[in-house]
């Protein structure tokens, strides 16, 4: 769909080869927003951040963290700031590191957007983006500023105070509600960040989806209609045994990657994964 630079929707915390150098732009969607923001923001290697989601995860939701009373969520937000700020720090980054990049952009790998919302306007999600001069840019943000917002599902966390032009201060919330396949997101996001939307061979298009959840097949239909192509449109599913799995659940992580494994095993997904990397590295710069 758009020549030579694949778009990444991922919802898995599956370890797709180097994917910094592959994609052009990717969304972090369901409860592994974080990871996201690691790898296009932090630079982590894919192995480097689900480590550290998962520690991230057992500390702030751990029965320690539990709030006796669930008023503003179940969980402690200040954990949840706490255990952030030390990645940032960790990757060698200081905690007033702003969410923008000044390399990223148009012609760079990498680029990175979350989705979140403003509590007071559920409607439409609010974009934090790594790369600027898109329409609608969102809040000039600290990096842990923007991964705590993508993260504070209102039933765990509670929501986060950014501030915004005129020094209001909106409180943001994860965008889990109607927002959970934002593929469409995505490809708008693309056209805005390409600025095409003309076809190219079958060699240099990919729109790849990766999905752990089960609530998001109507824009999944939609988009499978509207991309009809074999060579455009790639979905992947856990149809089975991940569903049943909350948020704050983290040690059944275990659980849900032997269900992704064997999902990955199947011979006709196999096959699919395989065409998706001809696909990526497609869009890697030729070596001598």
């Amino acid at each position: 769909m758009y020549p030579g630079k694949p778009f990444l929707c991922l919802s898995s915390p599956v370890d797709v080869y180097s994917l910094k150098s592959m994609y052009c732009l990717a969304v972090k969607v369901n409860d592994h927003r974080l990871i996201a923001i690691m790898l296009g923001r932090l630079k982590m290697s894919t192995e480097e951040a689900l480590q550290s989601y998962n520690k991230i995860s057992s500390t702030v939701f751990s029965a320690e963290n539990r709030k006796p009373f669930y008023r503003d969520g179940k969980f402690k937000s200040t954990t949840l700031k706490k255990e952030i700020q030390n990645v940032v720090r960790q990757a060698r980054y200081s905690n007033d590191q702003k969410l923008l990049d000044p390399d990223a952009g148009q012609n760079s790998k990498g680029n990175v957007f979350v989705c979140s919302m403003t509590r007071i306007n559920l409607h439409s999600p609010q974009c934090f983006r790594t790369c600027q001069g898109l329409p609608n840019q969102g809040p000039d943000c600290k990096i842990w500023e923007a991964a705590c917002a993508t993260a504070a599902a209102p039933t765990f966390f509670k929501a986060i105070k950014i501030a915004g032009p005129g020094g209001f201060s909106p409180d943001y919330v994860d965008a889990g509600l109607g927002f959970n396949n934002p593929t469409k997101e995505v490809r708008d996001e693309a056209l805005d960040l390409i600025g095409t939307l003309a076809c190219s061979s079958a060699s240099e298009q990919a729109i790849l989806v990766l999905h752990l959840t089960t609530d998001c097949e109507s824009v999944a239909d939609e988009l499978a209609k509207e991309y009809g192509s074999d060579n455009t449109y790639f979905r992947f599913n856990v149809l089975h045994g991940a569903e049943g799995v909350s948020l704050d659940e983290w040690k059944k992580m275990s659980k849900v990657m032997a269900h992704m494994s064997s999902y990955l095993r199947g011979p006709e997904v196999s096959r699919e994964i395989d065409r998706v990397v001809t696909y990526l590295c497609s869009s890697l710069p030729q070596t001598k």
